[in-house]
């Protein structure tokens, strides 16, 4: 059997605090990521981006791409669907599509399809049963059945995906492109519509609702493992975690000021966060004496405050 050629890529803003999340993408998917030392990686930068980035890119043969910044659905994460744009080219089989706030730990090749789009369940459920009755009926879709658990409670959900982590194989990149694009649309006229059906701040999970619609549509999809995307930021339970392996870290906002990740929540991640932050310490020859604990949320919330300051205005408001 031949092995899946990967393409690893990811969307940025252009400010110094995404440049770091994604030197530390790139970096340890070159170190630590077994066939992705080898393969293409495309950054998709939104609007600009800074020379000197752009060169530290290149000495790890990236390819930066700068791309117009996507307004569909008024919600900043849309900006992700730009990474979907690659259907002409002919050097990958399997588009791995990530947020830049990821860590590679380990060769992912082996735990993504080749055939159908993979994806990873959603930590946890954020709507009522109403809720999600009331999209079902705005977007005339039929109603969905429980058929995965949240990673985080192991209830049965309906199926909602993390859109942190999608492998895409290539003959799937323009199909999933318009599918998921139409389904933002759907939804930015639905809350139009029918502005009630989810508090304002909830929006921000338009783009992985949408997500879950576009695929719901027809397009073929696998529930692949958690390991493909595991969270470092929140509790896990225990059956759903107990065995695996993480190859790839979503960290969030999880990480220090040197780049180091914070001890994750789920003792099953240890390993491969330990293994991330040696790597980083010996490539950018810092100081590693271990994995510190989280600091408490007020010093988070401080952290996020400084990087929302990062974001272009434009772009703040999309979040909000």
């Amino acid at each position: 059997m031949i092995p899946q050629r990967l393409l690893l890529s990811c969307v940025s803003e252009d400010r110094p605090a995404f440049h770091a999340r994604v030197e530390s993408l790139v970096g340890s998917a070159r170190r630590l990521g077994g066939s992705l030392a080898r393969s293409p990686v495309v950054v998709n930068m939104v609007e600009s981006a800074d020379r000197a980035f752009v060169q530290r890119m290149e000495a790890l043969n990236a390819e930066v791409r700068v791309v117009p910044r996507m307004t569909t659905g008024g919600v900043a994460h849309v900006n992700k669907l730009r990474m979907l744009e690659v259907q002409a080219r002919e050097d990958f089989d399997v588009l791995l599509a990530v947020d830049c706030d990821v860590a590679v730990a380990e060769d992912p090749a082996s735990r993504v399809s080749g055939d159908a789009i993979s994806v990873v369940p959603a930590d946890k459920d954020p709507f009522t049963d109403d809720q999600w009755r009331q999209i079902f009926d705005g977007l005339a879709l039929k109603p969905w059945e429980r058929s995965i658990r949240a990673i985080t409670t192991g209830r049965p959900m309906y199926p909602y995906f993390n859109s942190g982590v999608i492998g895409v194989p290539r003959t799937l990149c323009a199909d999933l492109l318009a599918a998921w694009t139409q389904a933002v649309k759907d939804l930015d006229g639905l809350w139009r519509r029918q502005p009630d059906i989810i508090p304002r701040a909830k929006r921000f999970y338009t783009d992985q609702i949408a997500l879950a619609v576009a695929l719901s549509r027809g397009l073929p999809c696998t529930v692949i493992s958690s390991e493909l995307n595991f969270p470092t930021h929140v509790a896990l339970h225990d059956s759903m975690v107990q065995g695996l392996r993480p190859a790839l870290l979503h960290y969030h906002s999880e990480v220090d000021d040197e780049g180091f990740l914070f001890r994750p929540r789920c003792p099953v991640a240890e390993l491969a966060a330990d293994r991330v932050n040696r790597s980083h310490a010996q490539a950018l020859e810092l100081s590693y004496q271990g994995m510190r604990a989280r600091p408490d949320d007020s010093q988070l919330h401080r952290t996020f405050s400084r990087l929302m300051a990062m974001v272009p205005a434009a772009a703040r408001s999309m979040i909000r």
